[in-house]
């Protein structure tokens, strides 16, 4: 069962996804700009329900061990990484998410590049891999600021 706090938690993130993507604070150079911005809020609202589906099951189910909080980090994360790469319009794919014992973890390729992230409830840590060589090919780290976060995809997308 969800405790009261972890519920609180939830209507808390789900507040911070509807001001994020109610507001729109692009110009729109179209002739029907509140179509477009319908457009635009339906497309972020359906991505981050089916982020939130894929996500919160695991957490509500007794025999799993990833709780609200790692949730609820790994979509505040990523929120801010959407945020990043619609401001500088970088490249984008949606993660292949996987559950492990007590994490989440996204995984992204792009050519020869792959980026994965590990979610625990407080931290955000990466691997970047390159090539085959783990000593010379592979760097870890943590992403948690947002610029952590935009170096870390943009190293990616290039």
């Amino acid at each position: 069962m969800v405790s009261l706090l972890e519920k609180n938690k939830l209507e808390r993130t789900n507040s911070v996804i509807d001001e994020i993507y109610e507001r729109h604070k692009e110009s729109s150079s179209s002739i029907y700009p509140d179509f477009e911005r319908t457009l635009r809020i339906n497309f972020r609202r359906t991505y981050l329900q089916t982020l939130l589906k894929s996500l919160l099951p695991f957490s509500l189910q007794s025999n799993s061990s990833v709780n609200l909080n790692t949730i609820l980090n790994a979509i505040n994360w990523i929120i801010e990484l959407r945020k990043i790469v619609n401001l500088r319009k970088y490249w984008w794919s949606e993660p292949l998410v996987n559950i492990s014992d007590s994490e989440l973890v996204f995984e992204w390729w792009n050519g020869g590049k792959k980026v994965t992230v590990y979610f625990s409830d407080l931290s955000s840590e990466f691997i970047k891999v390159w090539g085959a060589d783990i000593d010379n090919e592979m760097e870890e780290g943590i992403a948690e600021t947002n610029d952590q976060i935009e170096a870390l995809w943009k190293w990616l997308a290039s």
